[in-house]
């Protein structure tokens, strides 16, 4: 993938490292696969504070499956 290519997936460069990851991990010996994939896991939660006050929690979804959505809607076999 070019350098800008992950630009025009439509996605951010975050998202861009996470596909990396995941399918360098997808690439180790099975014993090292599953220390690697929880290693990976994570789940982004996030509130917006004003006034002093914690506003409602929200949790981001998987960047991954997101972008497979987006791929599946598109018609895109690209990960």
């Amino acid at each position: 993938m070019s350098a800008g290519a992950w630009k025009e997936l439509g996605i951010t460069y975050l998202q861009y490292l996470e596909l990396c990851s995941k399918t360098l991990r997808g690439c180790l010996k099975p014993e090292l696969m599953a220390a690697a994939i929880r290693r990976g896991e994570s789940i982004l939660k996030f509130s917006k504070w004003e006034s002093g006050k914690q506003g409602e929690l929200k949790i981001v979804p998987n960047i991954t499956s997101e972008v497979a959505r987006k791929n599946a809607a598109s018609g895109s076999t690209d990960n």
